[in-house]
């Protein structure tokens, strides 16, 4: 009960989300829905999320009310999802919504099978085994869960697991690696319908998968070892442990994580000797289990092409292993102190990946490698050295980060002129030497180093990424990160037998981004003319952007965000139409270019949080594919051009623009832009023009404190669907005409300094939110538009009046609807005004199309309407049980008068309270209602906690429908006594939406009166009691 009281929920219709996320809270609440539920609403998809504590059985009246006003269903199945009855009730309402309304339904398995979802195996069997003995005498409901589990994993959807899903360039390589051709094996299994190709992505269904295991199974079902492949975690684990393998296993794969502790028998590959690909991985933190104790193998399989084994027990590869057909070598968090003694040949080898190998001291040289592509050594803390010879053409990537004492690099020349070239040395605080060889050209005996170094300290530490890239056309990432401290990078001078190579020729073979910072100037800067991306995050000392933009032809994103010493962003000279995305964010930058409109390709400006950006050059609105602009938090600038209406924009966000005093004339009308932010601004009005935003749906003016007026041309913004005027103290009034707005959803004009609302507010017939909380001025509400769903007027002590609200309309068919009304601390509320909250109140509860009603308002009485009603915490029928026998009863109104004990106590102005119903039968026994209803005596709004301050009365609508077809109702007639009770709750336990509780509470909310008042289907004829 309480939720809806506290919360702001408004269907605007049956469709009013578009997504609703089904999931076991205990499972997925923090973790990936939490993470999805984010990425909808980033990109503007209205999702709902179930923020309760799942409790009980039977899903709430709301819960059910969003169900069936959302437009696509998103289900998380967990490994304990079918534990939830909850969950299992929720499922099959989706279910009927997906029948009845033709919705989708989208599963994810989030770390569980399809299969065990569709077939209720493992955790799933359990629950419902357990279900069997609690529900015997309803079995059908119990097979009704299971039909509903069995249709949502046959769905189309996707499964969070590893398995499922892989990138295409990867399973093309591992295909290309295992000596298969990735085109042809693809296109003929996509030919087939067995995978899909989406976003890059291959997708097999699991039942597909499953289906092509229980092929490999057959091949010989007794015994797993003679088998081609091996993937079950089970058959894996005996064959490793017992040497039960044979030569006819060419691959085994396997999720070792989910795997009991083994010890790898010695000679246990000795006789596969057609395996090609051994993969043994974890798909959580290797950190969190340990599986493989230290073994002593004798060798592996000289047909291996793919080595993949997670945390590899021993200290060094077994002696009688002859890796000359591998391909990938992977063996991340292992426990590996060196790979071999000597050199060894590895004609064939293109990727190594010793990353996280704790114990690794050092590496060979591995020039008898020359096809390696890729050497990851990431995490190695005690690797102090690495050569790479000068002969690995190929090399594009060496990942060397957090090597927390590596000293020395050298790294072949050419990884600087591949694409995409890639050197990383992050955390590499001990670094001193980085060596490039040149095989290109013929050296002297001189230095061969490229040397970084700072000025004053005798170790790098500071942390740097270089990227560079030879072929313009592929992305090139070169990163020099958190560059605060002065430093220089110095490359020494080589000299031809024929020809002296220059620094200059340096640079402009290998592309490479270089800069000297002296005192914050960059010198020497290398060219720029065939870089894609540039990075220059967080380089404080950096002052002024060293070249002029025209000359960076291929140049896509320049991002010098954090640059907290850039001032001045350089004239543009010339067209730039490469340029798409520029980001300035936190730079020290007071002014634009007034060439800005030389950046024809310009589709993104971020200068976010640039506080001393005074002037937006009027050249903006020139940038005709620009289409994303983000001027928050700009705290110096005070206007802005009205060009900017000429932009593509659908968004403008100018939040926080401290000192931002006027807004531009819109001379034109613009079709484009569909959200206004101004929050925290300082705009005193809004220009007549302001109408031109013909198709504006969005208008934030939130703590706008300055603000004085609306245009009256607002109005005709007939898109409008949210209009926030929260916190705009110095606004008095409103346009009178606003009921013109037909399509406004979301009115908020809490903290302001509204004195009266038109009485026009009544026709915005799209209406569903109004916030009027704290409204200090406020004196009367008008009538109200018919299909309101929430009015919200907390902490409005002047307001004396509340207009009659007699007609109440039918609303649908659904009866899902639901009605709040909250009016809190109305001190001055006059005797009328509380007769039209009643009776607006009884119309409601008694109307069959809400299923949800409640309302809270000043007042010590419990309304006329209820017969039933008794002093302090209960009532109970005793005489007079005729509704218990009546099918014509939907539900109770149910209402409670607060009152305070100290109302100088503000802290224990908070009560919580459980109510229940219960009746006695003629045999004795005593039936409890179920309910999961929390009652809070204070509101929590905005963030903030807002008590009672005197008596309240509360009322709201309890349904009996979900009884109906139980066998509590057919008790229910044979009532001899029917009880009412509300009860506070102590606080040995905390809430779910409770922050803390510090020593013993005491509450000073006390329980002076409640009441009951049996509600009968609409069109029944029976009167009010």
């Amino acid at each position: 009960m309480a939720e809806s009281s506290s919360s702001l929920a408004v269907p605007t219709s049956p469709t009013k989300y578009d997504v609703f996320l089904s999931f076991r809270g205990e499972d997925t609440r923090h973790n990936f829905v939490s993470h999805l539920h984010a990425a909808l609403h980033r990109n503007h998809i209205e999702a709902y999320i179930d923020e309760r504590e799942q409790k009980g059985e039977e899903i709430s009246p709301a819960l059910q009310t969003a169900i069936e006003e959302s437009k696509i269903y998103v289900l998380v199945f967990s490994e304990n999802y079918a534990s939830s009855t909850w969950c299992l009730n929720e499922l099959s309402s989706i279910l009927n919504c997906k029948k009845r309304y033709r919705r989708d339904v989208i599963p994810i398995f989030y770390k569980v099978d399809p299969s065990t979802v569709r077939k209720q195996e493992k955790r799933y069997k359990a629950a419902f085994e357990e279900y069997e003995q609690r529900f015997k005498d309803d079995m059908d409901k119990v097979q009704g869960w299971k039909d509903a589990l069995t249709e949502a994993a046959g769905l189309s959807g996707w499964d969070s697991n590893v398995i499922r899903g892989h990138e295409e360039i990867v399973v093309a390589e591992r295909l290309e690696d295992c000596g298969f051709s990735s085109l042809i094996g693809i296109d003929v299994l996509k030919d087939k319908c067995l995978i899909s190709v989406l976003d890059g992505r291959i997708m097999m269904h699991d039942l597909i998968q499953d289906m092509g295991q229980e092929i490999i199974r057959k091949e010989c079902p007794q015994h797993p070892g003679k088998r081609s492949r091996l993937l079950k975690v089970d058959e894996i684990h005996e064959v490793l442990s017992k040497n039960k393998g044979s030569d006819a296993i060419q691959s085994i794969l396997v999720d070792v994580g989910k795997m009991e502790e083994v010890e790898v028998h010695a000679q246990t590959f000795e006789v596969m000797n057609n395996l090609r690909m051994l993969m043994l991985y974890y798909s959580t933190d290797i950190n969190e289990t340990k599986v493989f104790r230290e073994s002593s193998l004798v060798g592996l399989p000289d047909t291996l092409k793919i080595l993949y084994w997670t945390g590899f027990p021993q200290r060094s590869l077994p002696p009688n292993f002859y890796p000359e057909n591998l391909v990938r070598l992977e063996m991340p968090n292992c426990h590996l102190e060196q790979l071999w003694e000597g050199d060894q040949n590895l004609p064939k080898l293109k990727r190594l990946n010793l990353s996280g190998s704790q114990k690794l001291t050092g590496i060979p040289d591995l020039y008898l490698s020359p096809n390696i592509e890729e050497i990851i050594f990431s995490d190695c803390p005690k690797l102090i050295k690495v050569y790479s010879s000068i002969l690995l053409s190929k090399l594009s990537c060496l990942c060397l980060d957090s090597c927390l004492n590596l000293k020395s690099v050298t790294v072949p020349s050419n990884i600087l002129s591949t694409s995409p070239g890639l050197i990383l040395f992050s955390g590499c605080d001990k670094l001193e030497m980085f060596s490039i060889g040149q095989p290109h050209v013929k050296l002297k005996r001189q230095r061969e180093t490229f040397s970084i170094f700072p000025r004053e300290e005798p170790k790098y530490q500071r942390r740097t990424f270089l990227r560079s890239s030879y072929i313009p056309e592929r992305a090139v990432y070169d990163y020099f990160s958190t560059c605060s401290d002065i430093f220089s990078i110095i490359f020494d001078r080589y000299e031809e037998e024929e020809n002296e190579v220059t620094d200059n020729n340096i640079y402009e073979q290998s592309h490479t981004l270089s800069t000297e910072l002296e005192e914050g100037v960059p010198l020497n800067f290398p060219s720029l003319k065939k870089l894609c991306f540039i990075n220059f995050f967080n380089c404080s000392s950096l002052t002024t952007f060293p070249c002029d933009l025209s000359e960076t032809k291929f140049l896509k994103q320049l991002c010098l965000c954090l640059c907290l010493k850039l001032e001045n962003f350089p004239e543009i000279e010339d067209t730039v139409e490469g340029l798409a995305v520029l980001i300035l964010d936190g730079t020290a930058i007071q002014a634009l270019p007034s060439s800005l409109w030389r950046l024809v390709g310009l589709e993104q400006l971020s200068l976010r949080d640039c506080k001393n950006l005074e002037i937006i050059p009027s050249s903006i609105g020139s940038l005709t594919r620009l289409c994303k602009l983000d001027l928050t938090y700009c705290k110096s600038l005070q206007t802005f051009p009205s060009t900017i209406f000429n932009l593509k924009l659908r968004k403008l966000d100018l939040c926080g623009c401290l000192k931002l005093k006027t807004f531009p004339e819109i001379t034109e009308q613009a079709q484009t832009f569909a959200h206004i932010n101004l929050t925290e601004t300082a705009i005193k009005d809004l220009p007549s023009s302001f109408g031109n935003l013909i198709n504006l749906r969005s208008l934030q003016l939130n703590k706008c404190r300055d603000l004085e007026l609306l245009p009256n041309s607002i109005v005709n913004l007939k898109h409008l669907c949210k209009l926030d005027c929260s916190g705009c103290a110095k606004l008095t009034e409103i346009p009178t005409h606003i009921g013109s707005l037909s399509s406004l959803m979301e009115l908020s004009l809490s903290e302001s300094g509204i004195v009266n609302l038109p009485e026009s507010i009544a026709n915005l017939t799209s209406l569903k939110s109004l916030d009027l909380s704290g409204c200090k001025n406020l004196e009367c509400i008008p009538k109200i538009p018919t299909f309101l769903k929430q009015l919200v007027a907390l902490d409005c002590p002047s307001i004396r009046q509340v207009r009659s609200n007699s007609l109440v309309q039918n609303l649908s068919n659904s009866k899902e609807s639901f009605f709040n009304f909250h009016l809190t601390n109305a001190q001055q509320l006059d005797s009328g005004a509380r007769a039209n909250i009643e009776e607006d109140a009884r119309l409601r509860m008694s109307n069959d199309a809400y299923r949800s009603v409640f309302f809270c308002f000043s007042g010590s009485a419990i309304p006329h309407w209820f017969r039933f009603r008794g002093k302090g915490r209960s009532v109970t029928i005793n005489e007079d049980l005729s509704f218990c026998n009546d099918d014509r009863v939907i539900g109770f109104a149910l209402c409670v008068v607060f009152g305070l004990l100290d109302t100088n106590d503000i802290e224990a102005r908070r009560g919580y309270f459980s109510y229940s119903l219960k009746f006695e039968s003629d045999d004795g026994g005593t039936h409890i209602i179920p309910n999961n209803d929390l009652l809070k005596s204070y509101f929590k709004w905005n963030g903030e906690e807002r008590p009672i301050d005197q008596d309240h009365t509360f009322m709201w609508k309890f349904n009996l429908e979900s009884l109906k077809t139980s066998s509590m109702s057919l008790r229910l007639c044979d009532a001899s006594s029917f009880t009412f009770e509300i009860n506070p709750l102590d606080f040995d336990f905390r809430w779910p939406n409770y922050d803390s509780v510090v020593g013993e509470f005491k509450s000073v909310v006390t329980i002076k009166e409640c009441g009951i008042c049996p509600l009968y289907r609409s069109g029944s004829n029976v009167t009010e009691s």
